[in-house]
């Protein structure tokens, strides 16, 4: 199994840092292929919205960056892992900016899913999707609106969603854990 591990949290966010640890660790005694990219260490330019990828260079985005390595390795995954503050009910700015690179793996061709229009993904995969949200204070309608929009960026990359967890700032070791083991279960990934 191919995983994409996406760490789209700020250098002072405790919940995300411990996530993303007991992620490495679990997954550190597997024999899982595991891309981790930390983007804000990264530079990627935001999307143009030209759509030459679609067009003028199908499959591929024009912008010459390190995205274009991260949207391989996504186009490749079978799981997507992403850790993110909640920021107004959606992504940091960080994974917010690879997410919309990743339009480069979906074809200009429309289909129904459950009743609602979608892009087609040019290589046919579903990759499962996790993300680790995590927030100063409990939020209950910034939560929801986050998890709708996880729910729905999956279906647009024809992932499955397998969980949206949301990590309050005093989350200890062992709740995350918890949640990461979970996760990862209801992923198919196994210690």
């Amino acid at each position: 199994m191919r995983i994409l591990l996406l760490d789209g949290s700020t250098e002072n966010d405790t919940a995300l840092k411990t996530t993303l640890e007991v992620i490495k660790k679990t997954l550190n005694y597997s024999n899982y292929d595991v891309k981790l990219f930390t983007l804000r260490d990264i530079k990627i330019d935001h999307c143009l919205g030209c759509l030459d990828c679609w067009y003028k260079t199908p499959g591929l985005c024009v912008i010459s960056d390190a995205g274009k390595e991260i949207v391989r390795a996504a186009d490749e995954s079978d799981l997507w892992i992403s850790l993110t503050p909640i920021t107004y009910g959606g992504y940091s700015w960080h994974l917010k900016k690879l997410l919309d690179r990743l339009i480069v793996i979906l074809f200009p061709l429309f289909i129904k899913i459950d009743g609602d229009i979608h892009l087609r993904r040019r290589n046919n995969k579903k990759s499962k999707v996790i993300v680790f949200g995590s927030m100063a204070a409990e939020n209950k309608e910034l939560e929801d609106v986050f998890k709708k929009l996880v729910s729905h960026n999956s279906i647009n990359f024809h992932g499955k969603c397998i969980v949206k967890t949301v990590l309050g700032s005093n989350c200890t070791e062992d709740v995350i854990k918890g949640m990461v083991d979970d996760a990862l279960m209801r992923a198919g990934v196994h210690k």
